[in-house]
């Protein structure tokens, strides 16, 4: 997720997690981390939106956890 992440550079907008949970890219990537080094959940990306205007503002991103 970091590459995929990493071309937006300074992204100073929020990460919007399934419509209810609001982060900053750093903290929700660092979250993604966290879980996935638990190796008993992964977690599900099923849907990225960006909303941009001239630069990025928001980022949707709808996901879950799979056991």
């Amino acid at each position: 997720v970091l590459g995929v992440f990493g071309v937006l550079g300074v992204f100073g907008g929020v990460v919007v997690i399934n419509q209810n949970k609001y982060n900053d890219l750093y903290s929700y990537c660092q979250g993604l981390h966290y879980l996935e080094a638990k190796k008993k959940q992964k977690v599900n990306i099923t849907k990225v939106e960006i909303d941009t205007f001239n630069c990025v503002k928001r980022i949707n991103v709808s996901q879950n956890g799979v056991e």
